[in-house]
């Protein structure tokens, strides 16, 4: 999966409805919880950039633990 291509529109979706995932890796709910209250004390655009990069740049560095990787695959619908 190439995170480049998946639109910024995608990821602020996935920051904002959160706490309707089911995910399994611990790290990727706190910062994905973390990111959402940034975005909602701070909307303005910086604070939406930031938090995306933020997110890429954790799913790039840990891509390789199971958790994330399933917690993704759910995500983005992906079929192993």
């Amino acid at each position: 999966m190439n995170i480049e291509n998946i639109k910024n529109e995608e990821w602020l979706e996935i920051i904002k409805n959160c706490k309707e995932l089911d995910l399994s890796s611990f790290s990727f709910k706190i910062l994905l919880g973390q990111l959402k209250t940034k975005i909602e004390i701070s909307g303005d655009d910086d604070t939406l950039n930031n938090a995306i990069k933020e997110l890429k740049s954790y799913i790039m560095k840990y891509n390789k633990l199971p958790n994330l990787q399933n917690d993704l695959n759910k995500i983005f619908n992906i079929k192993q």
